[in-house]
């Protein structure tokens, strides 16, 4: 394109000229890789807090406590 773009005297110094060019372009792009940098830091993680809509009441204690009672009707199988 430039070879026959360019009138007969001037293009080997427009050969040239487009050849300093290239040469400029690959020195300039030297460091360039091909696949691009991802930089994505994960997000910080939120504090969350936690509160109940309304408060509850103090729940009494139950009757019987204990956990090792049996109720009445829970009887050990007979054969």
């Amino acid at each position: 394109m430039v070879w026959s773009a360019t009138p007969d005297g001037s293009r080997t110094v427009a050969t040239g000229i487009a050849a300093l060019i290239c040469a400029a372009s690959i020195v300039a792009l030297r460091g360039r890789g091909l696949r691009p940098v991802i930089s994505n830091p994960a997000p910080a993680t939120p504090q969350v807090n936690v509160y109940p809509a309304f408060p509850f009441a103090p729940q009494p204690t139950p009757d019987h406590d204990d956990l090792d009672d049996e109720p009445g009707n829970v009887h050990p199988p007979q054969r």
